[in-house]
């Protein structure tokens, strides 16, 4: 089936990064077949979770669409523990680009 919400994924514990972009897959049986989320363990870096969500994920080159609304969904095994001051302001910075 092809998909009409566009899927990306940013893994993060210590370090965060791009699992895939928003454009990188295009049915749900690819994205199901590659999303394998498990724990990673370690830090939990948020602060840098949320920064690559807003400045990389989001973005056309990415798979942004212009009038689709952007959604970030935050999965976390705990409180940020690594520069966690910068946590709420990423997370303000992504809610003032309207994810």
């Amino acid at each position: 089936m092809l998909l009409q919400t566009r899927v990306g994924v940013v893994a993060f514990s210590g370090d965060a990064s791009i699992a895939f972009h928003l454009n990188e897959f295009t049915t749900t049986l690819s994205v199901l077949n590659v999303l394998r989320l498990r724990h990673l363990g370690g830090y939990t870096n948020t602060q840098q979770a949320l920064n690559l969500m807003h400045t990389s994920m989001f973005t056309a080159a990415n798979g942004d669409r212009d009038g689709v609304p952007n959604v970030g969904l935050l999965i976390s095994d705990g409180n940020s523990n690594v520069v966690p001051e910068n946590t709420i302001p990423e997370g303000e910075a992504a809610r003032g680009k309207a994810i």
